[in-house]
């Protein structure tokens, strides 16, 4: 009712009425974040207590280990929190500050949703869903690109599990919100960061290369396009000293000449960036690990299939 009350006098420029609903909706807010907060706490407990308890015998059934499930209440206070954010809230905060402040109540526990390796992959696709647009919006129309680039690099380095669910957001906003430049920033960052080598003595002190590499594959999978646009940086990293990284970009290749294959009409400068990707593989071959010497095998039978 408050949502639908600020939009109506927002759309009538009713001017006296926005600092009450500011009041408002910062308490709401509030409790909407609260109630995301302790959901998602309440199902890493329940997974910790089940993951305890299921080798134990069932000797009936406990109130003390009945188990909330707090999905239903997660989509509704997302649905609510998108119908806010579609909304021109920007004349009611207008120092961004403020604003930012205010929408952090919301991007926090969306973005907590993939971070916890506990929970991350019970979450159904209604709630991941809605996570991307809550975290979409944010992204595109009230200045949290920059927050939103950080956590992710954040997230890659230190969550493992987090490159498929940040690889689907990034595909989220370029093709739900026509959004690309959350997407190129994050590629132009990963180029040119600095790999290491598992057997590194400077391991601890460099990116995560598996999760970085996991994110690259999975985001050539799912927007070819936007990796083919960024290329020209990435491939900078077949110089890496990780393995893994110089691995991935080779598998990446081969998605993009599957791709271009596929959709390949009589366009003869597509047909030199193909053969000039078969000659970067080509190349690849005398590489010193015989791990990324098999990847290109492994890359050129896959597409041959």
């Amino acid at each position: 009712a408050e949502v639908k009350a600020t939009s109506d006098d927002l759309d009538n420029s009713e001017k006296d009425t926005f600092t009450n609903h500011r009041q408002s909706l910062e308490h709401y807010g509030f409790l909407v974040y609260w109630i995301l907060i302790v959901s998602d706490e309440s199902s890493t407990s329940s997974i910790t207590v089940s993951g305890t308890t299921s080798s134990k015998p069932k000797k009936g059934k406990s109130r003390g280990t009945e188990v909330t499930d707090w999905s239903a209440h997660k989509i509704k206070a997302f649905d609510l929190i998108a119908r806010l954010l579609d909304i021109k809230i920007t004349k009611i905060w207008t120092l961004t500050p403020e604003r930012q402040t205010f929408i952090g109540l919301f991007t926090k526990p969306a973005f907590q949703i993939f971070e916890d390796p506990a929970t991350s992959k019970s979450h159904t696709k209604e709630i991941k869903h809605r996570a991307f647009r809550i975290l979409g919006l944010c992204i595109k129309y009230y200045g949290y690109m920059f927050a939103a680039q950080t956590t992710i690099m954040q997230d890659l380095q230190y969550w493992e599990h987090s490159a498929e669910p940040m690889a689907e957001l990034l595909k989220y906003l370029i093709e739900k919100l026509d959004y690309t430049q959350l997407a190129d920033e994050i590629l132009r960052e990963i180029s040119n960061k600095e790999f290491k080598d598992v057997s590194s003595k400077e391991v601890k002190d460099s990116p995560n290369a598996k999760t970085f590499a996991a994110f690259l594959i999975k985001l050539t999978e799912l927007s070819p396009k936007t990796i083919l646009k960024n290329l020209g940086l990435l491939i900078h990293q077949l110089g890496s000293e990780s393995y893994t990284m110089r691995m991935a970009i080779i598998e990446a290749l081969g998605g993009l000449i599957i791709e271009l294959t596929q959709h390949m009409d009589d366009n003869h400068s597509q047909k030199e960036q193909i053969n000039g990707f078969f000659d970067i593989l080509e190349e690849r071959m005398l590489d010193p690990i015989a791990f990324v010497r098999s990847k290109v095998l492994q890359t050129y039978l896959r597409i041959l299939e």
